[in-house]
């Protein structure tokens, strides 16, 4: 099996975050701040998009985008 640092997006967790912030010497209380503001603009991205989308782009792409956004935050 081909070994590469990709990932998909779905399969991101919060300890990725923290690890590859503690390797880059990010501070704990930085991180929890980024962390925050994810949170923050996800809930905004979310309004933003349902706001901004076409009456006929396709429900069966938009919304499981926009319910994996909510259930990551």
């Amino acid at each position: 099996m081909e070994n590469n640092r990709y990932c998909k997006l779905s399969e991101i967790k919060a300890r990725h975050f923290w690890e590859r912030g503690k390797l880059c010497r990010i501070p704990e209380k930085e991180i929890s701040k980024i962390f925050h503001e994810i949170v923050v603009k996800s809930d905004e991205l979310s309004v933003f998009i349902k706001n901004n989308l076409n009456d006929d782009f396709p429900k069966d792409i938009s919304e499981p985008i926009l319910q994996n956004i909510m259930k990551k935050t």
